[in-house]
């Protein structure tokens, strides 16, 4: 967990411990995170790129549960937008203290051909920020 060098006083944690990787379309739900000692708010940020197959999207969204292994439901205002044919990056603002105390990340793999995605999810926030997953 190193200082960001772009953003003064911000911590940035990479969630995904290293790159995702996707082949074929389908559907991927990560490992969940304890955010129990998590506060304040946080921006997301989704870098994908590597990609191959034909129309190839990644829909990415994140689900919340009160345990970190049942009831998940989806985390309102928590997709990123559709990443589609070219090298991407997109933003996501959450605030963590109106999250259940678990979170993940559901990954919506699309079109043909094989499609290929390697993608990163990186947290940038305050000093207290999301730990590790559990």
């Amino acid at each position: 967990m190193g200082k960001s060098t772009d953003i003064p006083n911000t911590v940035s944690i990479q969630l995904l411990g290293g790159a995702v990787n996707y082949s074929g379309a389908g559907t991927v739900t990560g490992d969940p995170f304890d955010a129990r000692n998590a506060v304040g708010r946080v921006v997301l940020m989704l870098t994908v790129g590597n990609r191959g197959g034909s129309s190839p999207t990644l829909d990415v969204t994140i689900e919340q549960s009160a345990d970190g292994s049942t009831g998940w439901t989806a985390v309102p205002g928590g997709a990123f937008a559709q990443i589609t044919g070219t090298e991407g990056f997109e933003k996501l603002p959450l605030d963590v203290d109106q999250l259940q105390p678990f979170f993940r990340f559901v990954s919506v793999v699309g079109g043909s051909g094989g499609v290929t995605w390697t993608a990163f999810i990186h947290s940038v926030a305050g000093t207290n920020l999301l730990p590790p997953p559990v």
